[in-house]
Parts: C-alpha cells; sequence; structure tokens
C-alpha cells in the first residue's frame, strides 16, 4: 500500500504478481491447462470512496518469457470501474479493462501483425448471505474483435468453522 485514502487523497496499491508455467500446453491444437508461459505483472490500483460508490482504476503491465522459442508481445492495460454498495450485503460493480498486447516472437523473428487490442466491459454482482457465505456473478462482454465475444463467471466461498478457528 502506497497510500491510505484521505480527504482528497485515494487509497494506491502497487502489486508484483507472477504467473506461473503450469499443465500442459499442446501449442499445435492450440489447448492449455495452464498459462503457457511464465509472467510478471505490475499494476497500480487507485480506489476513491464516496460512500455508496468506490472508483477504481489504474495501469498494468505483463511481461512474458520466451517458452520452447515463442514469446507472446508484452502487455499494457488500464482498468476503470465502479462498484455500488446496494445494501449492507450486496455490491454492483463495472469494470472496463482495455489491454493493447506486442507482437509474438518466435524463434526470436517478431511476427508482426500478432499484436492485439482487447477491450472488455465486465458487470458483475457479489452478496453476502448467511454467515460465512459469498457469491459471485460476472458477465463480461469482447468490446474488441480480440476479445473473446462474452465470459460468464460463478464464484461460491464458503467459510467453514473449523476446531482451531475462533
Amino acid at each position: 500500500t502506497l497510500l491510505v485514502e484521505r480527504t482528497g487523497q485515494p487509497n494506491l496499491v502497487a502489486r508484483l504478481s507472477w504467473n506461473a508455467d503450469t499443465g500442459p500446453t499442446d501449442r499445435a491444437l492450440g489447448l492449455s491447462t495452464g498459462t503457457g508461459f511464465n509472467e510478471a505483472r505490475l499494476s497500480l490500483l487507485a480506489t476513491k470512496r464516496q460512500d455508496p460508490l468506490v472508483f477504481l482504476g489504474g495501469p498494468y503491465y505483463d511481461r512474458s518469457f520466451e517458452e520452447d522459442g515463442e514469446r507472446p508481445g508484452d502487455k499494457i492495460g488500464m482498468t476503470v470501474g465502479a462498484a455500488l454498495a446496494a445494501s449492507p450485503e450486496t455490491s454492483l460493480r463495472v469494470v472496463l479493462d482495455q489491454e493493447f498486447d506486442g507482437n509474438r516472437e518466435i524463434g526470436g523473428l517478431v511476427q508482426h501483425g500478432s499484436n492485439q487490442t482487447i477491450g472488455i466491459l465486465t458487470f458483475g454482482a457479489s452478496m453476502t448471505f448467511g454467515a460465512g457465505k459469498f457469491l459471485d456473478l460476472t458477465i463480461q462482454d469482447g468490446l474488441t474483435s480480440d476479445a473473446p465475444k462474452m465470459a460468464i463467471g460463478l464464484g461460491l466461498s464458503w467459510r467453514f468453522d473449523t476446531p482451531w478457528r475462533h
């Protein structure tokens, strides 16, 4: 956390994450159970609360590393959005993610024209119900020709009591 929200000042969080190349990949078929490449991401996220809204946004940069003579292009992007506390148990959100992917390299040669522009609009709703239960639904719409057309996500978290938890 670089900044903590105060009057006129947003929260600002920096994050460095690693996405490991896990699971088998069949490049000829374009199938992967993992990411296919090791990737590092550096991101900044600013949030500003104006109850009942929270505004969020920030840039990110992804660096992919070579695997079997192939390396996806670096990615630079920006996320902006807002979340609404519709009730103490329910929140709604809308987020725009715009990403620019660089050209892929194969065998050290740049594959010109392999770059992509990916724009995704996400609508989401989250709710808590009962003690320790959380439900999240997202619907994503691809805004550019390089983006997936649509994705739907459903997450359910359920916290169980254990003897060692108070």
